[in-house]
């Protein structure tokens, strides 16, 4: 899209998400590999039994999310080890 072409409604319809809100919900895990506790950022798009990778904070190791419960206001998510990435 050029910016000739943007206009304030577009930018307003790409930050609602499903439920009318831009926000993220702010998780704390712990590492399955470090067991280092951190806190990670997910986005309220994410449906129920969707999975994506994210590097742990603190050893760098990858990690796959899953999104276990999910209510209007909130998420929940499980961190399991992917195979093969142990020291």
């Amino acid at each position: 899209m050029r910016r000739s072409e943007f206009n304030v409604d577009d930018y307003e319809a790409m930050q609602t998400c499903e439920y009318g809100t831009n926000e993220l919900f702010e998780k704390t895990i712990t590492c399955p590999y470090c067991w280092e506790r951190f806190s990670t950022v997910v986005e309220p798009s994410l449906e129920l039994g969707e999975t994506y990778v994210e590097d742990c904070y603190i050893c760098c190791r990858p990690i796959e999310m899953t999104v276990v419960a999910k209510e209007e206001d909130s998420i929940d998510i499980r961190a399991t080890a992917i195979d093969g990435n142990a020291f």
